[in-house]
C-alpha cells in the first residue's frame, strides 16, 4: 500500500514543500532583556562567561559499568567508587 492510497497522507517531498512553502527565514533581531525574552527565538549563541558548575556533571544518580564486564548475564560488579557532585572520579577499572 501506498502512502497516497490513504486519505490525507502526503508524499514526503511534498509534504515537506507544503511546510517550507508556509514558513518565512526571521531576518531582523533586537535586543531585549531576560525578562522580555519569553517565547523569543536566539538570533545568535549566547556564550557563558563562567562554567556553572566549574565541572562537568551529571544531576542524575547512576552507575558506571563497562561492556566488557557485563558480556555475561548476570554479572557481579562491586562499588568501587562514590563520586559526589563536584567530584572528579577516577577512571573505571576492570569489575
Amino acid at each position: 500500500m501506498n502512502c497516497c492510497d490513504q486519505p490525507g497522507l502526503l508524499p514526503v517531498d511534498q509534504a515537506i514543500n507544503q511546510l517550507l512553502d508556509a514558513v518565512a527565514p526571521i531576518t531582523e533581531s533586537e535586543v531585549v532583556s531576560v525578562a522580555d525574552a519569553l517565547g523569543r527565538v536566539l538570533s545568535e549563541d549566547v556564550i557563558a562567561l563562567v562554567d556553572v558548575p566549574p565541572a562537568n556533571n551529571s544531576a542524575m544518580d547512576g552507575y558506571a559499568v563497562r561492556a566488557a564486564d557485563v558480556r555475561q548475564s548476570p554479572a557481579q560488579l562491586t562499588v568501587t567508587q562514590r563520586i559526589a557532585a563536584g567530584q572528579t572520579g577516577q577512571p573505571l577499572g576492570a569489575n
